[in-house]
């Protein structure tokens, strides 16, 4: 993709283990990247894994709002405190320069195209789609990284 000069990327980034809300934010900023949706982990109140699924506001790239409001749910639903983990996995656009960056990063453990290139095959067969249109079923390899150990990656 790289070669090609394709751009902007679609992609999704799932990270080594959870990312602080400035680590998160350091890196975004260091990729240049354009994030469209970001998934954290929570810890609830029995201990379970809980997931948070949230989207810059137009003012704020993590609407302190929508985090304390979720977490407040989760409390209530799980019957006692919950963790805010951290950042595992964000969606969103970059261009090359950032891509290379992430690609490298050492907190970076899968930066996922799939979108892209089902774009420009879509294109290539005239089909008139957007990015933001095309969704890929399945799940974050996260859940299973954390079941094998966050160590091992």
């Amino acid at each position: 993709m790289l070669r090609q000069g394709v751009h902007p990327l679609y992609m999704v980034i799932t990270f080594r283990w959870p990312l602080s809300p400035e680590e998160f934010t350091q890196l975004i900023a260091e990729s240049e990247m354009h994030v469209t949706k970001y998934r954290i982990r929570v810890i609830d109140g029995r201990g379970a894994r809980a997931t948070i699924g949230g989207q810059p506001s137009a003012n704020e790239r993590i609407p302190a709002g929508m985090l304390s409001t979720a977490i407040e749910g989760i409390e209530q639903a799980s019957g006692g405190r919950a963790e805010l983990k951290g950042f595992f996995e964000t969606q969103g656009i970059v261009y090359q320069e950032g891509y290379r960056r992430l690609l490298a990063h050492p907190k970076v453990f899968l930066v996922d195209v799939s979108v892209t290139l089902a774009h420009q095959i879509l294109q290539s067969r005239g089909w008139k789609v957007r990015l933001d249109e095309i969704q890929f079923a399945g799940g974050s390899p996260y859940w299973d990284m954390e079941d094998l150990g966050l160590d091992l990656f």
